[in-house]
């Protein structure tokens, strides 16, 4: 329902041809079936009656601006809806009060969406509440409640100009004879012999037919005052979607409308702020590059004149979109490989999802965190403590509903990190030159050129220095440090062609600690 508009009158038609469809089921037969769609209708009239309160309510805000730009005119009509609100509000809450008094007799709701009960299919409860309580009673609730509908209807008419202007379509009058002859009283047709979920149901239906004479009689009271038209010269197919970005298996959503607008008159159009500056026979044209990642929102606001004061009229809306890297991944199958000990870096995300929406987990040994290295979320550090022989990290992401979905996973392998080998300078033994001798500076320790981490370096904290002449008595040194010291300089400087030069007990320092390492042999040529 627009502002100043009425109810859908073919969604009302549809409730009530599916309610009077059930009724005359359930006078050939009470079958599980049919309370079952007993059921069903409650819960379409559940919703059509939270529905209806809303766009009543917004009904209402329009009217407030129109009272607050010409009270004087606007003040009895203004009223009036005001009053039809609270009387349609008591006589709601006065019918909700009865549903949940004879719900109770009939054991109680079955869950927490009230729409069908424990003893369904009670055919005595509703004759002997409606017809035969209070007992020695002169009204029965039935007459009582029939009394007050009657009344309701008579205050909703004295808020019309015209008390015929808006049909009240609540039944209050007694049916027509049967083919027989019978007359039944009103009370007798609604509440007599019926199941109680159908009891129910009828309390249900007239809870909605308070909601559909409110908003009937708000909706006429506001164009009396001549609320704010806008005329409209074409019509377009709009698709609006709480989902516009999904995944396998999730659920898409669409509001699908038929949208009205006018092509001889240019709106005020502002998004984010910012006035719109492209707008084509009514139509405004958005066009921005993404930026950031995940979720990103649009604010919109639409100005119009109003035809009646010739000010603006605002309306507003929003909607999202999802930002993501587009980007190839590429991995050798076979090379997945985390190494003991080693800060491995790992990138994992979900396209589509906010990094809030997505979730990174591991199974097998090792620690998890988080990238501090990283400014940008998504990068973590994963650390094998070589308990597993095979890592798992999995990627999951938080829907829309609030479910979790698994994404993706990849298996690694985990492995030690090859042993480290010293280098007297460059050399991991072999033949060297007295030439090559005397450029040595120091012992390096590495992984070889063949291993290429990131980062990972291993610190030589001291090592043995020894020179086996090829006749003579060897020399042993112990040097602290990854330096060539003077005195080792000085005996480096008297070898001959077949001396050989030992670095050996090399303590270093590396990403898993200490480790002692035997150093490489030489043989001077």
């Amino acid at each position: 329902m627009s502002a100043g508009g009425s109810v859908n009158p073919l969604r009302q038609q549809m409730i009530n041809m599916m309610y009077l469809v059930l009724m005359a089921l359930l006078a050939l037969n009470v079958s599980a079936d049919i309370l079952k769609a007993f059921a069903l209708v409650n819960k379409g009239l559940e919703k059509t009656n939270v529905d209806y309160a809303v766009k009543t309510g917004l009904t209402m805000e329009s009217f407030q601006k129109i009272y607050e730009l010409d009270r004087a005119k606007a003040q009895h009509n203004y009223d009036n809806a005001k009053n039809a609100k609270i009387e349609s509000e008591m006589m709601y809450n006065y019918l909700q009060t009865i549903k949940q008094l004879f719900a109770n007799r009939c054991g109680g709701w079955l869950d927490e969406t009230k729409t069908t009960i424990e003893d369904d299919k009670n055919l005595e409860t509703s004759t002997h509440y409606f017809l035969k309580e209070p007992e020695n009673a002169t009204k029965h609730h039935g007459s009582i409640l029939r009394d007050s509908l009657k009344a309701y209807i008579a205050k909703m008419q004295s808020f019309l100009d015209n008390p015929n202007a808006v049909p009240i379509k609540i039944d209050v009058n007694d049916p027509p004879r049967s083919k027989e002859g019978d007359q039944k009283t009103w009370e007798e047709y609604y509440w007599e012999g019926v199941p109680s979920i159908a009891a129910v149901t009828e309390l249900k239906k007239f809870q909605n037919d308070i909601r559909t004479a409110e908003g009937e009689v708000t909706s006429y009271n506001l164009r009396a005052v001549g609320a704010e038209e806008q005329h409209f010269n074409s019509l377009i197919a709009m698709v609006s979607s709480e989902t516009p970005t999904v995944s396998a298996g999730q659920t898409y959503k669409a509001d699908i409308v038929l949208g009205a607008y006018n092509t001889t008159v240019t709106p005020r159009i502002e998004v984010n702020g910012n006035m719109l500056s492209k707008i084509e026979g009514g139509v405004g044209k958005y066009e921005t590059t993404a930026s950031g990642q995940g979720e990103q929102q649009i604010k919109v606001k639409i100005f119009v004149k109003n035809p009646k004061t010739g000010k603006d009229t605002f309306y507003t809306t929003s909607t999202t979109y999802q930002v993501f890297t587009g980007g190839a991944t590429i991995s050798a199958d076979k090379m997945n490989m985390l190494y003991i000990g080693l800060d491995n870096p790992i990138s994992a995300a979900a396209a589509g999802f906010t990094p809030a929406q997505t979730h990174v987990s591991t199974t097998g040994g090792g620690s998890w965190r988080p990238d501090p290295s990283t400014k940008g979320p998504g990068h973590y550090i994963l650390k094998p403590d070589g308990s597993a022989r095979e890592i798992t990290v999995k990627v999951s992401v938080t829907m829309s509903d609030g479910s979790t979905k698994q994404m993706g996973q990849q298996v690694y392998r985990v492995r030690p990190v090859p042993h480290p080998e010293v280098l007297f300078g460059t050399k991991t033994g072999g033949a060297i030159s007295r030439g090559e001798i005397a450029t040595v500076s120091m012992i390096n320790c590495g992984l070889g050129a063949g291993f290429a981490f990131e980062g990972l370096k291993y610190l030589v904290n001291g090592y043995t220095f020894a020179i086996a002449p090829k006749s003579g008595p060897a020399h042993f040194l112990p040097v602290t440090g990854n330096r060539i010291t003077p005195e080792c300089r000085n005996f480096l400087a008297q070898v001959h062609t077949g001396d050989f030069i030992i670095i050996a007990n090399v303590s270093v320092t590396g990403p898993s600690g200490k480790l002692v390492l035997s150093g490489p042999t030489l043989t001077v040529k």
